[in-house]
C-alpha cells in the first residue's frame, strides 16, 4: 500500500506533527510520497527513510510563472495515473490550506477518498456565512468531504467540526504538533551561549519562532529590562528580520536597559534540541487581540511549547483556557499580561528542578506523537 501526502507550502520542516506522521507511516506503508514545493527561504524536508520519496516543484517566484498549486496538481495527477496503471492501492492525505483547497476542488468531481490534515485553523468564523473567498470555501469543502480530518487536539477538533452542519458527520483524529523522537540532549547545552557569545552563567529566556505583533514581541522585549543581570531574553528567528518595519520600530524605541538578544540564523533539525536545551525558560506568548480564536484555541498546536516540554524547559505562556494544562502539570506559569514576566521567572526559579521534570512528564503524557500515530495510521489504511 502507498501513501501520498500533498502539502503545497514549502515548510514541511516547520510542521512537526506532519513530519512525524511521514516518518512513522514509512514503517507501515510500502512507499510514502510527499508532493510539495520548494523555496530558497526554507530548508527542504529531511526525511531519512529509504521508502520516503519527496517530489517538489519550485515555488512561483514571478508574476508570470505558473501558479505553485497548479504545478502541485499536475504532479498529483501524474502520480494518480501511474498508480492506477500499476493498480497500486493508495491512500491520500491533503495537508495544509493549499492542499485542502485542491482537495475541495477535486471533491467537486467526485474524488472523496482522502484524509484532510489541518495545519492551521481555517477561517472558521466565515463558515456558513457565504462571505469567504473562493479559496476559503474550497478549503472548507476539502475538510467537509474528507473521510476524517487530523488536527492537533480535541479543542481544535470540536471547534472546527462544530462549524459544519450535522449532516457532514465530520470525524477527527488528534495529533499534537510535536516531533517523533525524544530530546537528543540530556542536561545542559551551551548552544545559544556559544552562538551569541554569552557567558555560560547567563540564564536564557527563549522565545522561539519569530518576532512580530502576533507575539507582542516588542512588549515582551521591553519587559526584559525588569530581569536581573544574569538573564537574557533571546528571540530565535529562522530568517533575517532586520528589514521588518515591526523590528525597526522596536529598535528605534529600545530602552538602554533592554536585555534582548537575537538569534537570526536558521538551525538544522539535528541542532534544534541543542538550541532549546540551552534555554532556562521558554516563552510562548500569543496576542489574543491580533490572533483572536487562533490564540484562544492554541492547545497542542504550538510546536514551540511541545519542544520546550520535550527538552525539560519550563514555560511562561499566555493565560488561555486551552493552555491550562501547563498549570495542571505544574510545568510552567501562565500570566495575564507581560508585566508578569519577571514574577513568573522568579516563581519557576524557586522550584526549577520540579518544573523541569514536570515539563518532561507533560510532554510524555500529552504531546508525544507515538501515543496517537498507531491508531491514526490504522484508520488511514482503512
Amino acid at each position: 500500500m502507498k501513501l501520498v501526502v500533498i502539502h503545497r507550502e514549502p515548510i514541511v520542516e516547520r510542521v512537526p506533527n506532519l513530519k512525524a506522521l511521514l516518518l512513522f507511516a514509512s514503517d507501515e506503508f510500502d512507499e510514502v510520497l510527499l508532493i510539495t514545493s520548494s523555496s530558497e527561504k526554507f530548508p527542504q524536508p529531511v526525511l531519512m527513510k529509504k521508502n520516503i520519496v519527496v517530489k517538489s516543484t519550485a515555488e512561483r517566484s514571478s508574476r508570470f510563472g505558473a501558479p505553485t498549486l497548479m504545478k502541485i496538481m499536475f504532479m498529483l495527477m501524474g502520480s494518480f495515473f501511474r498508480s492506477s496503471f500499476k493498480r497500486e492501492e493508495v491512500r491520500y492525505i491533503f495537508a495544509g490550506r493549499g492542499a485542502l483547497v485542491s482537495a475541495g476542488l477535486l471533491s467537486l468531481f467526485g474524488f472523496r477518498r482522502f484524509i484532510a490534515f489541518v495545519v492551521e485553523y481555517p477561517s472558521i468564523d466565515k463558515i456558513g456565512l457565504g462571505v469567504g473567498s473562493i479559496t476559503d470555501r474550497l478549503e472548507f469543502r476539502g475538510i467537509e468531504f474528507a473521510r476524517f480530518f487530523v488536527t492537533h487536539d480535541d479543542w481544535h477538533g470540536k471547534l472546527i467540526g462544530g462549524c459544519f452542519s450535522e449532516k457532514a458527520n465530520l470525524k477527527y483524529m488528534p495529533l499534537p504538533n510535536s516531533t517523533l523522537n525524544g530530546c537528543s540532549v540530556s542536561g545542559y547545552s551551551s548552544f545559544l551561549h556559544d552562538r551569541l557569545g554569552l557567558d555560560n552563567k547567563v540564564r536564557i529566556i527563549l522565545h522561539s519562532g519569530g518576532f512580530g505583533k502576533w507575539f507582542s514581541s516588542s512588549e515582551l522585549a521591553a519587559q526584559s529590562a525588569n530581569l536581573s543581570e544574569d538573564f537574557r531574553l533571546v528571540f530565535h528567528c529562522s530568517h533575517d528580520i532586520s528589514n521588518s518595519d515591526y523590528y525597526i520600530n522596536y529598535v528605534s524605541s529600545k530602552s538602554s536597559l533592554d536585555k534582548t538578544v537575537f538569534s537570526n540564523d536558521p538551525v538544522s533539525d539535528s541542532e534544534l534540541d541543542e538550541l532549546v536545551s540551552s534555554a532556562y525558560i521558554g516563552v510562548a506568548w500569543y496576542d489574543v487581540n491580533v490572533l483572536g480564536f487562533r490564540a484562544e484555541g492554541m492547545g497542542l498546536a504550538a510546536g514551540k511549547i511541545g519542544h520546550y516540554l520535550k527538552c525539560g524547559v519550563p514555560i511562561i505562556a499566555t493565560r488561555l483556557p486551552s493552555l491550562s494544562y501547563i498549570e495542571d502539570f505544574e510545568c510552567g506559569v501562565l500570566i495575564e499580561d507581560l508585566s508578569g514576566l519577571a514574577g513568573a521567572v522568579a516563581r519557576i526559579s524557586s522550584h526549577y528542578a520540579r518544573y523541569s521534570q514536570n515539563a518532561k512528564s507533560c510532554h510524555e503524557e500529552m504531546w508525544r506523537p507515538t501515543r496517537y500515530l498507531t491508531n491514526l495510521v490504522k484508520n488511514i489504511k482503512r
